[in-house]
């Protein structure tokens, strides 16, 4: 080789050096990969679409402003089928692939216990999403999460907002789904009457092919109950509450008791007949969060519908990943896991911090929403910061 040649390859050879060592992240086409946990076939596939449909367009985001220090971000989704044997396969599976940092998801509760003993063991990062059995962080677990709240927090505002309106000596009547999905609605109503303390006067079934309420309603009435409760599909609810409304039925509560009545479907479906209709969340697509209006067009500009809770689950999840792995100091579960433990981050889901408390651990401190159906809106009236804000 000549000097020259010599000369020209050792310059070839410092610009290439120089650009890899100035540039490390652009050059670096490797993907950092987020597993999702979902089910997308079974008996909670809509709601594994819904955290899915949030957490697809976080990562289109992410990856548009730059992705996580030049790196892009990848979710790999994997079905759990709402079975805890599947849920377990598919975190092995999940964990197995190349370039996975962390997993996030789980909707059904035996299925999200079930992911979080093989991510324990494993050592991989695991933020639940969704799943509420207080059980998931009462484990001692260190690499399983909980974005977000327990079942047992579910109806705090709810209770909060009640007190001021029935007493101890208040009645209730409740119509319910003469079903499962109807049947576990009418424990939870009456967890709360014994909570609160009111007297259940009055329980109506109905059988799921009915149309005409009549006769259910005319019982409730008969009964004139402070409290009226609804456990039922938004299908159903929208045309109880039609017809109770033409029947004239009145109480001083109407309450939903079944998250179907709080959702976008059934707020296109009642119409007028929704207002006052008060129920528990944990989310709202007009909560005050810093962020929320933007989600919430750009969600239904995206998909033609108006965000649900889950979808923000889905949302919020993923920006916390793609913190955690910003923040880590090095690109593997067991940074990416301390990086989580860390978190301080404002999401359109809420503020996210990881705390423990009773028998809780890393467990992410939502508070609880009274809503009220009010023209089309879901009006939040506890906590009273966040009502008054919103």
């Amino acid at each position: 080789m000549t000097l020259n040649r010599f000369i020209k390859s050792q310059c070839i050879f410092f610009i290439i050096f120089l650009y890899f060592t100035a540039f490390p992240f652009v050059c670096n086409g490797a993907e950092l990969k987020v597993g999702l946990l979902l089910p997308l076939t079974g008996k909670l596939a809509s709601v594994g679409s819904a955290v899915r449909d949030g957490a697809l367009m976080a990562v289109d985001e992410i990856n548009q402003t730059g992705g996580i220090a030049g790196h892009r971000l990848h979710a790999v989704t994997a079905d759990t089928r709402s079975l805890k044997g599947s849920a377990s396969r598919a975190a092995e599976n999940l964990i197995a692939t190349p370039g996975v940092l962390m997993l996030a998801g789980g909707c059904a509760s035996s299925a999200a216990l079930a992911a979080g003993l093989v991510a324990e063991q494993r050592e991989v990062p695991f933020l639940v999403t969704t799943a509420a059995d207080d059980r998931i962080t009462e484990q001692g677990w260190r690499y399983v999460f909980r974005l977000n709240a327990p079942a047992s927090e579910y109806t705090a505002a709810l209770e909060e907002y009640l007190a001021g309106h029935v007493g101890r000596h208040s009645t209730a009547a409740v119509i319910f789904e003469r079903s499962p999905f109807g049947e576990y609605g009418l424990k939870r109503f009456m967890r709360l009457q014994r909570r609160l303390g009111f007297r259940i006067i009055s329980r109506v079934g109905y059988q799921t092919e009915k149309e005409d309420f009549q006769d259910e309603i005319a019982r409730i009435k008969e009964a004139a109950a402070d409290i009226v409760c609804f456990v039922s599909s938004a299908e159903h609810g929208a045309a109880i509450l039609k017809q109770a409304a033409l029947a004239g039925l009145e109480a001083e509560v109407f309450l939903a008791g079944s998250r179907e009545l709080l959702s976008p479907d059934f707020g296109r479906l009642a119409g007028d007949a929704a207002d006052g209709l008060v129920g528990a969340a944990w989310w709202s697509p007009h909560v005050p969060y810093p962020g929320v209006n933007m989600f919430r067009e750009n969600f239904l500009r995206r998909y033609g519908d108006i965000p649900t809770y889950h979808s923000a689950q889905g949302y919020s999840a993923m920006w916390v990943a793609a913190d955690a792995i910003e923040r880590a100091e090095g690109l593997n579960p067991k940074a990416v896991r301390a990086a989580i433990e860390d978190t301080r981050l404002m999401t359109v889901y809420g503020p996210v911090r990881f705390e423990a408390y009773g028998r809780k651990r890393q467990q992410n401190r939502v508070p609880s929403l009274a809503v009220r159906w009010d023209n089309g809106v879901l009006r939040i009236m506890r906590p009273r910061n966040l009502a008054a804000a919103s």
